[in-house]
């Protein structure tokens, strides 16, 4: 399994495509347009699955984070701080 960052920039699609396929797939948001997946699919393959549904001047970015990875967010009550702490856990 992969943990994934994904992150998009929304310029002229609307939010509910993408939204809609990133909960599809399980993913937890952590900020407006940042959002945590768990999954066997790989970093290019999400990537372009998400280019399918946004616009062309619209940005994804999508990148793996190991377990131990340090991060650090500013609600630590949040899902995506929880998902964080569960999957990846060092702060």
């Amino acid at each position: 399994m992969a943990y994934l960052v994904i992150g998009c920039d929304l310029n002229g699609s609307a939010a509910d495509p993408v939204q809609g396929a990133l909960e599809s797939w399980g993913a937890v948001r952590l900020l407006d347009s940042l959002w945590l997946l768990e999954t066997p699919l790989g970093a290019g393959y999400v990537r372009s699955a998400l280019e399918d549904v946004v616009d062309g001047g619209d940005q994804v970015a999508v990148f793996a984070i190991q377990p131990g990875s340090e991060w650090s967010a500013s609600s630590e009550d949040s899902p995506g701080s929880k998902w964080l702490q569960s999957k990846i856990g060092v702060k």
